[in-house]
């Protein structure tokens, strides 16, 4: 459902999940209660693999809306990975598309106005949706 809780910062989750449908949001939150979105995810994303290699979640998961999710044992990660070794390609390739954004997240908080912000925010949404295949054919609530 819109605005539930996936995974949650801190926390030591049996699973990762695959989106199928729907999007979702990273976030952090600061002790104060701020919160500052990392990231978005849409289907094709896998989500949870952090708390895999780190031990727990270093991120919130939040759908914003209703959201359909494949449920991946954690414990069988490598099992996984060693029957499907192009998963773990694909997921190679998945961190490094992250690692992109990352950086150009990094230089909009950084350098760019909040005009350019806003724009590149836009242009990446859409960007991800269609490479997601979402073909821009279904309204999004703003």
């Amino acid at each position: 459902d819109k605005g539930a809780t996936v995974l949650v910062e801190g926390s030591h989750s049996a699973h990762l999940y695959t989106i199928l449908s729907g999007w979702a949001f990273r976030y952090k939150l600061l002790p104060d209660g701020r919160r500052q979105i990392l990231n978005y995810s849409m289907p094709g994303d896998l989500i949870g693999l952090q708390g895999s290699l780190m031990g727990e979640m270093q991120h919130s998961v939040e759908a914003l809306s209703p959201m359909l999710l494949c449920v991946f044992e954690r414990d069988q990660l490598h099992e996984l990975y060693r029957n499907y070794p192009g998963l773990a390609y694909d997921n190679t390739w998945m961190a490094s598309r992250e690692e992109r954004m990352l950086d150009e997240n990094l230089l909009s908080i950084g350098r760019r106005s909040a005009l350019e912000r806003t724009a590149y925010l836009v242009a990446f949404i859409s960007s991800r949706a269609r490479g997601a295949g979402l073909n821009g054919k279904r309204p999004v609530q703003i």
